[in-house]
């Protein structure tokens, strides 16, 4: 969970900026939801971020740090514990869903 609320907060950019974080359960399991309005992820990159050493803004590499093995290890995280983890563009912004 650090890493997911770490990117939210290093991408979240403006005056009007916003982070969510929705905590509920279903009979499939708890869900976690985190939305943060840094303007959304290119289509091309969406399918690659789970990709060791995959970064999205490589030009902001230097100025935020990390090395692109974040989003890898969270991933692995939650396959281990039989989950899932989904990233999707959604009104101005990233929604990531996590199913436990």
């Amino acid at each position: 969970m650090i890493n997911i609320v770490d990117n939210a907060v290093k991408y979240t950019t403006g005056n009007d900026s916003q982070i969510r974080c929705s905590l509920y359960r279903k009979e499939e399991g708890v869900y976690v939801e985190l939305f943060n309005t840094c303007g959304g992820i290119p289509a091309r990159d969406l399918g690659r971020i789970f990709n060791q050493f995959y970064r999205v803004e490589k030009s902001r590499a230097t100025d935020l740090g990390g090395s692109g093995l974040g989003l890898t290890i969270v991933k692995r995280i939650i396959d281990l514990h039989n989950g899932e983890i989904a990233v999707q563009n959604s009104d101005g912004g990233v929604t990531v869903c996590i199913r436990l």
